[in-house]
């Protein structure tokens, strides 16, 4: 057995002094427990602390110590093991109890004892061995379960958040799609209207355009009318004025206070078409 080793509090290994790092309170603790500790208390959200006084790590590194210790007898090589025994309880890793009968039986070698106290030792390690270290291991199986069961609620959790998050915008999304079809149907009836109105108007002013056409050529056939009627009355009016009388203005004779019965009969010939319905 190697001299100078010491006991790691957590696992309960006996270890040289190299392999032990130790914490700002003064416990120490071989490199793997005291990872473990770290990631366990990580897995529940806290702030991982000293295995022995559970005084907080903090931000201090742990650190070995190097020291030289004198011999120590078989005696003090017995009572650290019957102390770590007394430590073990439903918080030890299953891997310091399975070492613990081993241990035991370690001790039953190195001490000067009788048959009686040698068996009961022998007996007390086959107990640990058969039936206290299953118990262990079942309890560190299910303390990973557990953890694992942890971590996959911690994830069920936000992606239960993430869910809800999308199903928030898919509900402003639908309202907002809702809400854009109400406008858009809305201008569309209101476009329609619009239309309908427009191509209204758009037949009335076709239908005026068409009035319009028409007059403008019935008062184009009207003016040359008139100018025929004229052209035609003056001509009228030199035939039948009497002789000797000196000629006047064309014009002049249409002013005459007594025509000539052929002359009336001409003028209300021009009134019956158009004169006076220009009038």
């Amino acid at each position: 057995m190697p001299r100078f080793q010491v006991l790691c509090n957590i696992c309960r290994e006996h270890l040289p002094l190299q392999k032990i790092l130790f914490l700002e309170c003064g416990h120490g603790f071989c490199k793997e427990c005291l990872d473990g500790n770290v990631k366990t208390a990580r897995s529940v959200y806290k702030e991982a602390s000293c295995g022995s006084c559970r005084a907080l790590i903090g931000d201090h590194e742990p650190h070995p110590i190097f020291a030289t210790f004198a011999e120590y007898s078989v005696e003090e090589r017995a009572d650290y093991v019957i102390k770590g025994l007394d430590k073990i309880d439903e918080t030890s890793p299953a891997s310091s109890v399975e070492k613990a009968g081993r241990k035991i039986r370690e001790v039953e070698k190195i001490l000067q004892i009788d048959a009686t106290t040698s068996k009961k030792l022998l007996q007390a390690s086959q107990t640990l061995d058969q039936r206290v270290t299953p118990l262990f291991v079942a309890l560190e199986r299910i303390k990973k379960e557990n953890e694992t069961m942890q971590d996959a609620l911690k994830e069920s959790k936000i992606d239960l958040e993430v869910t809800e998050l999308l199903q928030r915008d898919v509900d402003e999304l639908s309202q907002l799609h809702y809400d854009t079809q109400k406008i858009l149907a809305s201008e569309k009836e209101e476009n329609n209207r619009l239309v309908i109105a427009s191509r209204r108007q758009a037949a009335q002013i076709a239908g005026k355009d068409t009035r319009i056409r028409e007059l403008e050529d019935l008062v184009e056939k009207q003016e040359k009318k008139i100018k025929l009627q004229a052209t035609k009355l003056k001509a009228l009016s030199r035939k039948t004025k009497p002789p000797g009388e000196p000629v006047q203005d064309p014009d002049a004779s249409l002013q005459i206070e007594q025509p000539p019965t052929n002359v009336v009969c001409s003028y209300y010939f021009v009134s019956y078409f158009g004169l006076e319905r220009l009038a």
